[in-house]
């Protein structure tokens, strides 16, 4: 994970003529890095809130205070959201995608700096989630007590447009009927006694 958040602050930091080749080293190892295994979406997911807090808690001088920590954890969700392709990386995407959003919602809740508060809330509406009934009213909760902590009143409008989309993703989560239902005794009944006759019928053809 340290590993990786170095690479992201040298990608994002480095602007310099002579870095201009290992920007665009990085550039093609990141989305390489996001598709090669699952495991990977995961350590992109733990390393979005540390890499954003760094950024903006960079001492001035610093190259990373240069740095747009909006860009950067939005260049972190288009990895998760690109990388998405198959069973096991569409789970550990949508799981890092959660990581990042109640990590978000922690973050805000009794945050003082006004400028991580518009970086965070302006981010939170950027993840795309896919939650099941009870972790939409999880997370839902968190962004609720994050949203009676806020005084801006651009980040509240921020918190409460994601709150009402966990909302409604929770409704229509309850609203999901199961795409297949258990056969009644009857019709079990009627499909053993209609494999008998063919049973049958095979056995006289093979007699005759």
């Amino acid at each position: 994970k340290q590993t990786t958040l170095a690479l992201l602050f040298a990608y994002f930091a480095s602007s310099a003529e002579e870095e201009s080749a290992m920007r665009q080293c990085l550039a093609v190892f990141f989305p390489t890095f996001a598709a090669k295994e699952a495991d990977n979406l995961l350590v992109l997911g733990a390393i979005a809130l540390p890499a954003l807090r760094i950024i903006l808690e960079a001492p001035r001088g610093s190259p990373l205070a240069k740095v747009n920590a909006l860009q950067v954890g939005q260049y972190l969700l288009s990895l998760l959201e690109d990388a998405a392709k198959g069973e096991d990386a569409i789970k550990a995407s949508k799981r890092a995608k959660l990581t990042i959003a109640s990590l978000i919602c922690e973050e805000l809740t009794g945050c003082d700096s006004s400028a991580s508060v518009k970086v965070y809330s302006r981010l939170l509406t950027n993840v795309e989630l896919k939650l099941s009934k009870n972790q939409s009213r999880a997370l839902s909760s968190v962004a609720k007590k994050a949203f009676e902590t806020l005084d801006d009143g651009i980040a509240q409008s921020s918190v409460r447009k994601f709150i009402s989309q966990l909302e409604e993703a929770e409704e229509t989560a309850e609203e999901v009927q199961p795409c297949f239902s258990l056969p009644s005794v009857d019709s079990l009944s009627e499909a053993l006694t209609s494999f008998l006759v063919a049973s049958r019928l095979l056995l006289q053809q093979e007699e005759e």
